[in-house]
């Protein structure tokens, strides 16, 4: 009889080191499951790390990583715009790779200013949805505005923009 596999969000936070910045980590994902194009398959993503993933409409909150239960759910409002769920599924895996394991996190907007950890979670996703190796041969094509390298990430105009600030 075989030993259980330890899932793949285990692994990673297990290897990350202590001092690995938000990026890091979303690039350590993205180079584990060998992902190199856009748009990123964050859906797979959850998937191939063993999370589970739920989708309901809420008034309430905008996601939910819940890390206390086995395997740890993910929780998106199924209200939002496709742009925002994948956003939301990007930031909650940043939650559960990088924070405590012993609580639940709820967001109820992404814009909060000064909690370090909500700062984290929205630097991992916007790493993982729009790493900057994979987003310079865009915003150095003169073929592309940015509406059009938006398209191709399945990001918002707005999370694009803040990415690209960091290219200059």
């Amino acid at each position: 009889m075989s030993a259980p596999q330890t899932s793949l969000w285990r692994v990673i936070r297990d290897e990350k080191a202590d001092d690995d910045r938000p990026h890091h980590v979303a690039n350590m994902v993205l180079r584990r499951l060998e992902i190199e194009q856009p748009p990123v398959p964050v859906e797979l993503i959850v998937l191939q790390l063993g999370i589970r993933l739920k989708e309901q409409p809420s008034a309430e909150w905008i996601g939910q990583v819940d890390p206390t239960v086995d395997p740890p759910v993910i929780s998106i409002n199924s209200d939002d715009a496709l742009v925002r769920q994948r956003f939301t599924m990007a930031h909650e895996i940043g939650h559960l790779l990088l924070h405590p394991l012993n609580r639940m996190f709820r967001d109820t907007t992404l814009a909060r200013r000064g909690d370090v950890r909500e700062e984290e979670a929205n630097e991992f996703a916007a790493s993982l949805l729009m790493p900057l190796w994979m987003l310079d041969r865009f915003a150095k094509s003169k073929r592309y505005d940015a509406t059009a390298i938006a398209g191709f990430f399945k990001v918002s105009y707005g999370a694009l923009a803040m990415q690209l600030k960091k290219l200059t």
